[in-house]
This record gives C-alpha cells, sequence and structure tokens, in this order.
C-alpha cells in the first residue's frame, strides 16, 4: 500500500446514502487501492420519484449523448455534481445507477456498477460486478462475496483479554424478519446463557434499524460483567463498529442484514447467524446465506434455539472467498487495457 509508483486513479463515487451500498463502494475503491493511487470525490443523490427510472432508463438506452451534469437536478435531489472529470465512476444500489451511466458517458470514462443493471444495456457500463452470474463478460463480473471494506488484516487477533469476548452485531425489522417482545426476551435470555455457560463477555452494536424498545433491553445489561462494551447506533451513530468486531473472537449477526453478516465474515472471524421467530429471509439475503453455509463460512441458530440450553458451537474450516486483492487484481489488469 506504500508503494511509490502507484499510477494515479480519480474516482468520482456516487452514493444513495444507504449504508450498506455505501460500503459496497469502499470496498472497490479499497480492492483498487492495492494497485492505484486514489483521489475520491464523493457525491451523495437521491432520486427524486421512482417514476423516473423509466424515463431514464429510456434515455439512456436509446440516446448517445449525455447533457451537461447539471441537468441532474432534475431528477437527483442532492448538491450538485462535483466539476471534476474523472477518469472512473462507481457506485451501487439501483438509486444511483442511472446517474452513474449518465456521468460516464458525459466525462467520457470508465464506470464500476455494483448490482442489478434492471433494464439498461451492458454497454453503458465499463464493468458490472454481480453476484449472479451474467453475460457478456465483460462487463460483467460474477463476484460471489459482496465488496466490503473489511480484511483480516485490519482486524488484529484479540489478545490479553480475561474473558473470551464475543460480539454480536444486531439489525432489527427488515430483510424479510420482524421482532417481536418475546424476539428481544430470547435475545437477553441467549446472553446471559452464553455468559454463564463458557464465561464469555459480549461487544454488542446496534444498527438504525435496532429500534428503542431493542436498544434499551440491551442498554439495561450495562454494568453487570455481562457486557465488555455496549454501541448503541442511536447515540454513537456505528462509529465503534471496527472496534467491536475487532476485539471479538467470535460474532454472531442477525441474519435481516446481508452486510452485516458479509462484513463479520470478512472479518476472518467464525460467524453465527441468529434470526427471530417471524419472517423468513427475503430471496437476495437468502441466496447468500445459502452460498456461505455451502462453503463452510457461516452456521446458523434461531434465537428461541440460543435462549434454551446452550450447545457448543464448534467454528468448521470454510472455504475461504474471494479477497479484495483479488478483485483489484481483476479490475487493475483490465484498466490497463486500452
Amino acid at each position: 500500500m506504500a508503494n511509490t509508483h502507484r499510477p494515479k486513479l480519480r474516482v468520482l463515487a456516487v452514493s444513495d446514502g444507504r449504508p450498506g451500498h455505501f460500503n459496497q463502494v469502499k470496498g472497490v475503491l479499497r480492492a483498487l487501492g492495492y494497485h492505484f493511487e486514489i483521489t475520491t470525490d464523493w457525491w451523495e443523490i437521491r432520486l427524486r420519484t421512482g417514476a423516473l427510472r423509466r424515463l431514464l432508463g429510456w434515455w439512456l438506452n436509446s440516446s448517445r449523448r449525455a447533457p451537461d451534469a447539471s441537468w441532474l437536478k432534475w431528477f437527483y435531489r442532492g448538491a450538485p455534481a462535483p466539476r471534476v472529470h474523472p477518469d472512473l465512476v462507481i457506485s451501487a444500489g439501483g438509486n444511483t445507477l442511472y446517474a452513474n451511466a449518465w456521468l460516464a458517458r458525459r466525462h467520457a470514462c470508465r464506470n464500476i456498477f455494483v448490482g442489478d443493471i434492471r433494464k439498461l444495456e451492458p454497454r453503458l457500463f465499463w464493468r458490472v460486478i454481480s453476484y449472479l452470474p451474467a453475460s457478456p463478460s465483460p462487463p460483467f463480473i460474477h463476484w460471489p462475496f459482496t465488496p466490503v471494506p473489511i480484511t483480516p488484516e485490519d482486524l488484529p487477533l484479540p489478545h490479553g483479554q480475561a474473558a473470551p469476548v464475543w460480539a454480536l452485531l444486531i439489525g432489527g425489522d427488515g430483510g424479510g424478519y420482524r421482532y417481536t417482545a418475546q424476539d428481544w426476551d430470547d435475545l437477553v435470555q441467549a446472553l446471559r446463557g452464553i455468559h454463564e455457560a463458557l464465561g464469555v463477555r459480549w461487544a454488542l452494536t446496534t444498527s438504525r434499524r435496532t429500534g428503542r424498545e431493542g436498544e434499551e433491553r440491551l442498554r439495561a445489561l450495562e454494568g453487570n460483567g455481562l457486557v465488555a462494551r455496549l454501541s448503541l447506533f442511536s447515540r454513537d451513530q456505528g462509529d465503534h463498529y471496527l472496534d467491536l468486531v475487532g476485539m471479538a473472537e467470535r460474532i454472531l449477526c442477525t441474519e435481516d442484514s446481508h452486510m452485516m453478516l458479509t462484513e463479520a465474515i470478512a472479518s476472518g472471524r467464525p460467524v453465527l447467524s441468529v434470526r427471530p421467530r417471524h419472517g423468513q429471509a427475503h430471496a437476495s439475503n437468502q441466496y447468500f446465506i445459502d452460498q456461505y453455509l455451502a462453503a463452510g463460512l457461516l452456521q446458523r441458530r434461531s434465537l428461541q434455539e440460543l435462549a434454551g440450553a446452550w450447545t457448543p458451537w464448534e467454528p468448521r474450516p470454510g472455504t475461504l472467498p474471494p479477497s479484495l486483492r483479488e478483485l483489484g487484481d481483476l479490475l487493475h489488469a483490465a484498466l490497463d487495457q486500452p
């Protein structure tokens, strides 16, 4: 990373403000950073209305020209597009899809989109990173592991702790699941049961979807030796997320969040997904859960099961997912081509 001979690359990163999409873009930037000295200009936008998707799609597919980027204000809310001439445009999430293609055409530069390009023509993108196999290749890159900006080397192995520390990454309603008071009871009982059985102390972090009830139940656990550290999203806005992951020997993660599961696995720690009583994972989340299970990167339990008598969870050796460095190597080789 300290190589002074890395070529320079100016990137315009387009964000819709959603943490999952933001982190996917940061993952691609991290991958490129193994080979380039990157200057990143961030632009956060919101599509004014979903009804514009059809119009934007028709126009981008049928037109060969792009008006000035200042016209984007009629379709997107947010600050004006940065007045830069990027070498590369990167974004993730359907609300940034059309701006990505528009800006790349306007600046006559390459672009990367992470996700589904819907009904836009592949020729509008230099590369598309997708978890599903798609053709033609290029632009599609089948990448089965969502790029996230976390690597095991970022998180040194925990040491010097009097008792084992496990992390619990807590989501909330979403991803096909719904949490009730009984689920929060199950979660608290599971934390206490594992602490009593194994002496485990907990590093707990909530998300923007956890909600008041879940956070209050966890806050009540502080100060009794059970909790090594508690980070509430309502208080910390996720600022200590990586710190808590880094201090943990193992990670439990609610499976309503595909991104949190992926980040937990990317940390190199053994991961156990947990789920509430009500709901079923959305199809896209279930796809990743199935892939991670098949590769031995994940085990599953319900909160109800965990709240009962503790049964051992023994990590199994799994097939390591492709690394960000491998993705960077692939993109670097392609960028070197005319």
